[in-house]
C-alpha cells in the first residue's frame, strides 16, 4: 500500500471506518466505508484505487505494513475488522491458519491435516507449505497425529519450516 495518512480520510469506529471526507458524488461524510465481498472482506475505493479495510485499519493504528506480511484476523470472520482482532503474520502463517479452519467434507478425523493410513494402520499428519506438502509422521493415536500438526503450525508461526 502506499502511504496515505488514513487518519485524515477515515474515522476509525470499533472495526468500521467512516468517511471523514468525501470520496465520490454517491458517498457521503459519515457513511460506513467500502462493500462486503469475498466471504466478508470489506473493500474501499479511494483515488481510484482498490484498499481492504483490514489493512487500513491496522495501518492507521500501526504504520505501514511490512514488506512480506499479510494482516490475519484472528478469530476467522473476514468482516471483524477491529484492531483487536487483527494481527500481523507471514504469508505462511497466513495460509497454515487458513488450512487449520478449512476441513474437507470427507475428513474423518475432524482435523485439518490428519488422517487414518489403511497401508500403515496408523494416523498421518500433513502441513502444506508453499503448495508443497510435508509428512510430519504417523501416529498410532489421533491425538498424537492432532499434536504433530499443532505443534508443526506453532513452529511455522514462529518463522521456522518443519522437516527442514
Amino acid at each position: 500500500m502506499c502511504e496515505i495518512a488514513w487518519g485524515r480520510v477515515f474515522t476509525y469506529d470499533n472495526g468500521a471506518l467512516i468517511w471523514r471526507v468525501r470520496p465520490g458524488p454517491r458517498v457521503s461524510v459519515g457513511s460506513t466505508a467500502g462493500s462486503s465481498v469475498n466471504k466478508g472482506h470489506r473493500r474501499i475505493k479511494f483515488k481510484g484505487k482498490i484498499y481492504q479495510a483490514h489493512r487500513i485499519v491496522w495501518e492507521m493504528h500501526n504504520g505501514k505494513i511490512p514488506e512480506g506480511m499479510q494482516i490475519d484476523h484472528i478469530n476467522g470472520m473476514y468482516d471483524d475488522n477491529r484492531l483487536e482482532n487483527l494481527q500481523l503474520v507471514t504469508q505462511q502463517g497466513n495460509v497454515a491458519k487458513a488450512g487449520w479452519q478449512k476441513i474437507r467434507s470427507s475428513n474423518k478425523s475432524g482435523f485439518p491435516g490428519v488422517r487414518w493410513r489403511e497401508s500403515h494402520n496408523k494416523w498421518a499428519a500433513y502441513m502444506t507449505i508453499d503448495g508443497i506438502k510435508k509428512h510430519l509422521g504417523y501416529y498410532s493415536t489421533r491425538e498424537e497425529a492432532i499434536a504433530a500438526r499443532v505443534s508443526a503450525l506453532e513452529t511455522l508461526d514462529k518463522g521456522i519450516r518443519p522437516n527442514e
